[in-house]
């Protein structure tokens, strides 16, 4: 794709065309907008990047990180994994944050490609691809259209695996402590119940519209003042686990003698806690790792079907789990 066909297509001149695509401020706003987006929708910009990949071959490569927030332990620590993986190969990165929107995903990866800002994409986080971008794109999180490279953990397998060892201790009165961002696990954590064949009790879950530490700490004073309390919780992920196991403790519950609690993600404080936490352990390093691995082969290499790989994960148990009480 040429600029003289981008032209034809558009209806304006060879010289609007290359004006629009350098940003020039001769060409309206709206004309521009229209132009590039012909030009995506046509390829020329996976032709280019095809054009300057082969101009880079044998140097480093320069990847575009989406993230969804970087306040987070678990996505800051993927951040610097797959800086690390990338230095490790001569190449550099940049960030990108996109605050858990659709909209801005979009908006970041256009900006990418429009910019030749990138050689490559990763994104952080499970959504959908309507259309693969046009430059090499792998997300760590699952592409349920699977049209680009995905790394992942299976989170329903997850949740399985907590409440099966809960189970093997004798828990059959099982609560969920969550967020408004977590409503998947939440469902995954649903359909456990409903699979193992246990009773699910919405008195004993907690979805609340906080984040981190205030999610754990707020569901604590709704346990403490509920009469109707299960034996043990799931927690989304670990910083809400070890504020509901703090604020039970405050409120004379303690755990695990009388409520069990365990995390997900495994973050490196959850071992040096005053109660050391069980939780899970998700291999981010591995899916980083691999990550960079799948879209270096992508850019330098001549691989061209997406892949969707699972990565394993490992139940931690620690401190915080104990037999249900007879």
């Amino acid at each position: 794709m040429t600029h003289k066909e981008i032209a034809k297509i558009a209806h304006v001149s060879v010289s609007t065309v290359s004006k629009a695509l350098s940003d020039s401020r001769e060409v309206s706003s709206e004309t521009a907008e229209r132009i590039k987006r012909i030009a995506i929708e046509t390829g020329y910009f996976e032709e280019k990047n095809k054009r300057r990949i082969e101009y880079k071959k044998g140097k480093s490569a320069v990847v575009a990180v989406l993230c969804p927030e970087i306040i987070s332990a678990d996505y800051s620590r993927m951040v610097d994994e797959i800086k690390k993986a990338v230095e490790s190969r001569g190449g550099r990165i940049s960030a990108y944050i996109y605050d858990f929107s659709k909209d801005k995903l979009g908006a970041g990866i256009n900006s990418i490609v429009l910019g030749n800002e990138a050689d490559g994409i990763i994104v952080i986080g499970d959504g959908s691809f309507e259309k693969a971008p046009s430059i090499p794109t792998v997300q760590i999180g699952k592409c349920s259209s699977g049209i680009v490279d995905c790394v992942y953990s299976d989170g329903a397998a997850v949740t399985d695996t907590v409440v099966e060892y809960l189970m093997r201790l004798g828990h059959t009165k099982i609560g969920y402590v969550g967020e408004f961002l977590t409503m998947k696990k939440y469902s995954f954590f649903k359909e456990s119940l409903k699979k193992h064949r246990l009773p699910f009790c919405e008195d004993w879950c907690h979805t609340i519209d906080k984040r981190f530490e205030e999610v754990g700490y707020e569901a604590a004073e709704r346990i403490y003042k509920s009469q109707n309390r299960p034996t043990a919780f799931v927690c989304a992920y670990d910083e809400v686990a070890l504020a509901l196991i703090y604020g039970l403790t405050n409120r004379g519950i303690s755990v695990p003698e009388d409520i069990s609690v365990v995390g997900v993600n495994d973050i490196p404080f959850s071992a040096y806690a005053a109660k050391p936490l069980t939780t899970v352990r998700m291999f981010y390093e591995k899916q980083c790792r691999m990550s960079v691995d799948i879209l270096y082969d992508k850019i330098f290499g001549s691989s061209k079907e997406a892949q969707s790989i699972i990565v394993e994960h490992e139940l931690v148990i620690r401190k915080t789990s104990d037999r249900a009480k007879e």
